[in-house]
């Protein structure tokens, strides 16, 4: 799971990508973002941004529950937002390889979303849920797949989150996080 632990990196140039092994079923690498989430009163009032530098993905493979190899990627996005008319509009693609079969693409995963709920009531902590609605893979059958991740940064610099595959012909399932900036 995604733990966002703000007062860890109060700078966003700090944003880091920690990795920890855990020891349940096998050794398993357990991922996760932490950083300084945008909120959502300082998003600029206008964005059209695109989240494809220095891009991070790092993730691992289960077969039928059993840790199998880690994963790697990067991940190219595109937000629109108008905070004005209440818009924000969101495309992704994920391009994830089984670090032990490297020259195989594992995955090419495609997210979209539109009218992404912004937050109610007192939000200026809060920041902007991104998670699609909608979702295609391009070269697998049987995948499902979700994206899940907020803006970090002062100025809404960076994107990252974490994301999730299962594939229900073979019983592989893979798990992550993603990091990019603009």
């Amino acid at each position: 799971s995604m733990k966002l632990q703000d007062e860890n990196h109060p700078d966003i140039s700090q944003l880091t990508i920690d990795q920890e092994v855990n020891n349940k079923n096998g050794l398993y690498p357990s991922l996760w973002v932490s950083g300084e989430i945008t909120p959502y009163d300082q998003i600029p009032v206008l964005v059209n941004a695109r989240y494809n530098k220095n891009s991070v993905v790092n993730g691992a493979l289960y077969t039928n529950g059993v840790y199998t190899t880690t994963i790697s990627g990067n991940i190219d996005a595109e937000l629109s937002f108008n905070r004005v008319a209440g818009f924000a509009e969101f495309s992704a693609s994920l391009n994830l390889v089984r670090d032990d079969n490297p020259s195989v693409a594992f995955d090419q995963l495609s997210f979209f979303a539109s009218n992404l709920p912004t937050p109610s009531g007192n939000h200026s902590e809060e920041g902007l849920e991104i998670n699609q609605v909608g979702f295609s893979v391009i070269n697998s059958s049987g995948v499902s797949a979700t994206l899940d991740g907020t803006l970090f940064g002062p100025n809404a610099e960076e994107f990252a989150g974490s994301w999730h595959t299962q594939n229900s012909n073979n019983g592989e399932s893979a798990a992550g996080i993603f990091r990019a900036k603009r």
